[in-house]
């Protein structure tokens, strides 16, 4: 679950996704100027109404198919 603000319309939100933790990482879910995530990674828990959300990305690979997975959240002012 990722917490996201709308008041909060000054920053970048992306979730990332990689196999290795040296990369490439690669955005599965992005919220940008206070907007609701975007992407394939995203599942559920936004909206564009007031009020923190508590929002639910998951990876976009399959955990069967991969060996090791790493998320992580990148956030630009």
């Amino acid at each position: 679950m990722v917490p996201r603000d709308p008041a909060r319309n000054d920053v970048t939100i992306e979730v990332q996704a990689t196999g290795s933790l040296s990369g490439p990482w690669t955005s599965i879910a992005t919220s940008a100027n206070g907007a609701p995530f975007t992407g394939p990674g995203y599942v559920t828990g936004d909206a564009a109404d007031a009020g923190l959300k508590l929002v639910e990305i998951r990876d976009v690979v399959n955990i069967t198919a991969a060996s090791q997975r790493f998320l992580r959240l990148r956030m630009t002012h």
